[in-house]
C-alpha cells in the first residue's frame, strides 16, 4: 500500500482490498498515518466473513476496501458489513460512509479507523467519549474486586465476577486462557462495569473501535 501510494501523481487514485485489521491493529498504526498524509480523501468499507464472506473458497477472511481520491480532505468509514448469501447483490448499494469524529479516531492505544454505520451513532459516541468517566480511570493494579471478561467477542461481550470454569481431559479444573481481568477499587465500580460490559452499548462500542482482543484498560475505555 505504501509503494502504491508513492507511484501516484497528484491526480491519481488508488483502490485496494486488504485485511480489515488495517483499520485497528497497532502494528498498522504507522501505515494509517502514512495514508492519511498521502491522500486528501479516503473511503474505507469493511466486510465480515459470516454469514457470507467477500471471497468464496478458502479466502475466509475479513476484508476492508480502501478507495482514495480527490475530495474534501477527510477520512470516511462504513460499518463492518454482515450479510447472507442472497444479499450479496445489494452489498455495495447499501454502503453508507460516515466521517468519524476526532474523539473516536483517537480512542485506544493507537489511532483507529472506526467501523461506523451512521452519523447518529457517531455523534452519540462522540458525546459519550467527551463527557463520561473512562473505565481506565477507576481500574487498579489488583484487588479483590475483579471482573473476568472475554478477550474477544462475537455476538456479545462476556463478563463475570467469577472466571469461566474449565475442565481438562483429566478432570482437573483450571482457568480459561481466553479470559482477561479488570480490577477495581471497590464493589460499586466493579458492579457498574459489569452492567456496562454485558449491555448492548458496549457491544456496539466494541464493534466500532475495540475490534481487536480486549485487554486491560483498553477494554471499553470510555463507557462509564
Amino acid at each position: 500500500m505504501e509503494r502504491a501510494s508513492t507511484l501516484l501523481n497528484e491526480d491519481g487514485r488508488m483502490a485496494m482490498i486488504v485485511m480489515h485489521n488495517l483499520c485497528f491493529r497497532r502494528g498498522f498504526a504507522e501505515l494509517r498515518r502514512h495514508l492519511s498524509v498521502e491522500f486528501s480523501s479516503m473511503w474505507v468499507s469493511s466486510y465480515a466473513r459470516r454469514p457470507d464472506s467477500l471471497f468464496a473458497g478458502s479466502a475466509n477472511v475479513r476484508n476492508s476496501i480502501l478507495v482514495t481520491g480527490q475530495g474534501d480532505g477527510q477520512l470516511q468509514t462504513a460499518s463492518l458489513r454482515r450479510w447472507p448469501t442472497e444479499g450479496r447483490q445489494y452489498l455495495f448499494e447499501g454502503l453508507q460512509y460516515v466521517r468519524p469524529p476526532e474523539s473516536l479516531l483517537r480512542c485506544g492505544i493507537s489511532s483507529q479507523w472506526p467501523f461506523i454505520g451512521s452519523a447518529r451513532t457517531a455523534s452519540l459516541f462522540d458525546v459519550l467519549v467527551a463527557r463520561q468517566l473512562p473505565l481506565q480511570d477507576v481500574l487498579v493494579e489488583n484487588s479483590k474486586y475483579g471482573l473476568a471478561h472475554k478477550k474477544t467477542a462475537l455476538y456479545m461481550v462476556g463478563a463475570s465476577p467469577t472466571p469461566t470454569p474449565v475442565i481438562d481431559a483429566q478432570g482437573v479444573q483450571g482457568v480459561s486462557v481466553h479470559d482477561g481481568w479488570l480490577f477495581f477499587g471497590n464493589e460499586y465500580h466493579r458492579d457498574l462495569a459489569l452492567v456496562v460490559l454485558v449491555g448492548r452499548w458496549t457491544y456496539l462500542w466494541w464493534s466500532m473501535v475495540v475490534f481487536p482482543p480486549l485487554s486491560g484498560s483498553v477494554a471499553v475505555s470510555t463507557m462509564l
